[in-house]
Parts: C-alpha cells; sequence; structure tokens
C-alpha cells in the first residue's frame, strides 16, 4: 500500500478532529499529562517538555 497516502489521512483526521472544541480540549490535557510524565525521566524531557507547550496550547484555544 501507499505510505503517503496513510500520513496524509492521518494529518487529515487530526486536523478534522482539532476543529472540534471538546476533542480539542481534551486531547490538550492528555498532552499534557503525558507531556508530565515522559519528563520524569532525563531522555524524555526532550518529548516531555513540547507535548507540555502543545498540549497548553490546544487547552487554551
Amino acid at each position: 500500500m501507499d505510505f503517503g497516502l496513510y500520513i496524509l489521512a492521518f494529518i487529515s483526521l487530526i486536523i478534522f478532529a482539532l476543529s472540534f472544541k471538546a476533542i480539542r480540549k481534551a486531547s490538550g490535557l492528555v498532552l499534557i499529562v503525558l507531556g508530565i510524565m515522559f519528563s520524569l525521566t532525563g531522555l524524555g524531557m526532550i518529548f516531555g517538555i513540547p507535548m507540555i507547550f502543545v498540549g497548553a496550547l490546544f487547552l487554551f484555544l
């Protein structure tokens, strides 16, 4: 199958889901919680801190 088509479908699904306020708020809260959990390890801070920032952006938009 075409891998690029799957990536395009995934990105369009994310954009479609973020257009709804309730889904955007819930995904923002999940990203904040996961970012905090990832930040507890040293290597996880590389992924955790950007997840917290993106989650806060989604939560307060």
